[in-house]
Formats: C-alpha cells, sequence, structure tokens
C-alpha cells in the first residue's frame, strides 16, 4: 500500500511540473508573439468604429474579408484573398469544360492587362497582344473588376461572341 502511495505522489508530482511548465512555455511564447500582432487592436478598433457609424448596415465577416484582401493586394499582382463563395466558384472552374478567348490576364498599377497570349486563339487571331489593357467587355466597363470576374466575362459555349474594348500598351 505504501509503494502505490509512494508511485501515485511521485507520478502527480512529475505530471504536474510538466503542467506547469508547459504553462510557463506557453505564456512566454505567447508574450514574445504577441508585440508582432499588438497592431491588430487598429483593426479591431477600425471594425468596431465602422459597425457603430457606417450609414448602413455592415457586416463583420465582409469587413475581414475586405481587410484580408487589402492585405494580400499590397504583396504583389500574383496574390489575393479568395473568399469561401470565389473559392468555391474558383474550383468549380477547374472542373468540367469551357472555353475561352485565349489569353491570361494580370492586374498591374490597378490595370487588368493581358499577360499572354495563346498561339491560334481567338485573342491572337483577333489581334490581342501581351501588355493590352482590357478597358470593357461587351460593353461593360471592367474597372474594378476581379480577374476572375474578368476571366468570367471572357468566357462562353464554343462559338459564342464577346467584344472587347483594349488600350494598347504603348496607350
Amino acid at each position: 500500500m505504501r509503494r502505490i502511495l509512494l508511485a501515485f505522489v511521485l507520478v502527480g508530482g512529475v505530471l504536474s511540473a510538466g503542467l506547469l511548465s508547459g504553462a510557463a512555455l506557453i505564456d512566454s511564447a505567447w508574450g514574445k508573439g504577441s508585440e508582432r500582432y499588438a497592431t491588430l487592436d487598429t483593426l479591431a478598433q477600425a471594425i468596431h468604429h465602422i459597425e457603430l457609424r457606417f450609414v448602413d448596415e455592415v457586416q463583420t465577416r465582409d469587413l475581414i474579408y475586405g481587410g484580408v484582401k487589402g492585405m494580400t493586394k499590397t504583396l504583389d499582382a500574383h496574390s489575393t484573398f479568395l473568399t469561401p463563395e470565389e473559392m468555391k466558384q474558383a474550383e468549380s472552374r477547374t472542373e468540367g469544360w469551357y472555353t475561352g478567348i485565349g489569353v491570361e490576364l494580370t492586374t498591374i498599377q490597378g490595370k487588368n492587362r493581358v499577360s499572354r497570349v495563346i498561339p491560334d486563339s481567338p485573342a491572337d487571331t483577333g489581334g490581342v497582344a501581351p501588355g493590352d489593357e482590357i478597358l470593357s467587355i461587351d460593353d461593360t466597363d471592367v474597372a474594378g473588376m476581379t480577374l476572375l470576374q474578368i476571366g468570367d466575362k471572357l468566357k462562353g459555349k464554343e462559338g459564342s461572341e464577346v467584344t472587347l474594348s483594349v488600350m494598347g500598351k504603348s496607350g
């Protein structure tokens, strides 16, 4: 009985020491990492003020997604944040079949430009060139549209037509 009690005390002591040292390590790591994210309070305050003072009701999720989209825009022309809905749309584009005009697009300094034209594609035979800025699609201005939205407007059933307004890279 004495051995069982001694084993219980010993195991309990080791377990307690492990829990205490683990808690101290977590507290130390959190303290070091919290400096890095201290300015997140600014984001939280901005969301709070917008929710309180903006004329229309806004969804917190929409504000957060907008903030993350803004952050990724500061990285480079190829980084973007997709909401869960946009991600589902993007995934659906990789499944099934569709036809496009034969271009790859990029955004450079806020302008939607053709980065590559596929040889012998409708875009190639229509005179679209790398560097061209896409201004409108079927008389719809593309300013402010995402590349995914523009890509959707350029896709359709094979043989369908689309009208582009482009400006050559030299302006």
